[in-house]
């Protein structure tokens, strides 16, 4: 694997502010789980992207 990509939902996920909390929506969690494992690899030397854009447009 060369470089991953992730995108979130919005927002912002940092080390004070991790919405992973019992009380957040899956969602919310699964999202800071995921890009949790993606600065975790990145610091051992992946090369990653994480997008947290603020809204997503498509055709719909």
């Amino acid at each position: 694997m060369k470089r991953v990509l992730v995108t979130g939902a919005g927002g912002y996920l940092g080390s004070n502010l991790v919405p992973s909390g019992a009380g957040r929506p899956l969602y919310d969690r699964s999202k800071a789980l995921g890009q949790g494992a993606v600065l975790t690899e990145a610091a051992r030397g992946l090369d990653a992207v994480i997008c947290q854009p603020t809204g997503i447009i498509g055709p719909r």
